[in-house]
C-alpha cells in the first residue's frame, strides 16, 4: 500500500469543490405538520430546508411574492408560534402550476436543527394546553369515568403480565409474550360486551354536537389509543365493537 504525499493527494472538482449543507424536506423533518414561513404579510407552505436557506411554495392568493434579490424579514411558524426568524434574500424563483416556488438565503444567520426542533415541540405542547384548556369541558364526565374503567381493565391484565416478566427476568430467561397477550384476548372477551354495549350508550347521547363528539375523539385518542398498543391488541376482533370514538359505529 503506497501512501501519497500531501502535494500528490487529488481534490474534488466541478461543483463537488464546494460543500452544500444536506437539505431536508419539510415532510420528513416534521412529519405530523410542516410549519408554515411567513414573509411580510403572507404565510406560505415551507417544502425544505437546510442550514442556510429554505426553499416555499407561495400561496397563489399572496399578492405581494418577493423578487430575486430582494432582502426582506423571514419567520417560520409553527401552530402561530416563531420558532425562527432571519432576514433572508430570494436567490431563486421558479413559477409553476402550483404557485411560485422561492429559494431564499439566510443573511448573517443560520439554522441550528436542535434548537428548531426543541422549538416546534415548545410550540406544540403550547398550542395543545391551550387546546385542551378550551375543550375540556365539553367532554362529558359519564365518558370519563368509562375511559377510567377501560384503563383499569386493561392495566389489570398488563399488570399481571409485566410482574411475571420481572420473574422471568431475575431467572435470566424470556417470557413468551404473544402467548401471554393472546391469553388477555381470551379473558378479555369475555368482559367486553358490557365494556362496548356502555361505550355505544354514551357516543350515541353525545353524537348530534359536533363539537362535543371532536373533543371527545381527541380525549379517546389520547387517553386510550396508547394502552391499546401494548401488545397491538387495538386490532383484534374485540376492538371495534367497543364504540371507540375513532369510528363511532354502534
Amino acid at each position: 500500500m503506497s501512501v501519497l504525499a500531501y502535494e500528490e493527494l487529488k481534490g474534488s472538482s466541478g461543483k463537488e469543490v464546494w460543500f452544500r449543507p444536506p437539505r431536508y424536506e419539510a415532510r420528513k423533518l416534521f412529519p405530523q405538520s410542516p410549519p408554515k414561513v411567513r414573509l411580510r404579510s403572507s404565510v406560505h407552505k415551507l417544502q425544505d430546508i437546510s442550514l442556510g436557506g429554505l426553499a416555499v411554495m407561495c400561496n397563489q392568493a399572496a399578492e405581494d411574492i418577493p423578487q430575486i434579490g430582494e432582502v426582506l424579514p423571514l419567520t417560520i411558524q409553527q401552530l402561530g408560534f416563531s420558532i425562527f426568524e432571519s432576514e433572508a434574500r430570494v436567490c431563486r424563483r421558479e413559477d409553476t402550476v402550483f404557485g411560485s416556488k422561492l429559494a431564499l438565503h439566510f443573511i448573517d444567520s443560520f439554522i441550528e436543527f436542535d434548537k428548531l426542533l426543541s422549538r416546534n415541540t415548545q410550540a406544540h405542547i403550547s398550542a395543545r394546553n391551550e387546546h385542551n384548556t378550551a375543550n375540556d369541558h365539553l367532554i362529558p364526565k359519564d365518558y370519563r369515568l368509562f375511559c377510567a374503567d377501560v384503563l383499569g381493565t386493561l392495566r389489570s391484565y398488563n399488570r399481571v403480565i409485566e410482574d411475571n416478566a420481572a420473574l422471568a427476568r431475575v431467572a435470566d430467561c424470556t417470557l413468551d409474550f404473544s402467548s401471554c397477550y393472546d391469553s388477555c384476548e381470551v379473558r378479555l372477551l369475555q368482559q367486553w360486551r358490557t365494556i362496548w354495549r356502555t361505550g355505544n350508550d354514551l357516543i350515541r347521547s353525545i353524537r348530534n354536537d359536533r363539537d362535543v363528539l371532536q373533543a371527545t375523539k381527541e380525549f379517546s385518542e389520547l387517553v386510550l389509543t396508547p394502552e391499546f398498543s401494548i401488545g397491538q391488541i387495538w386490532n383484534r376482533s374485540y376492538a371495534k365493537p367497543m364504540g371507540y370514538p375513532g369510528d363511532f359505529e354502534s
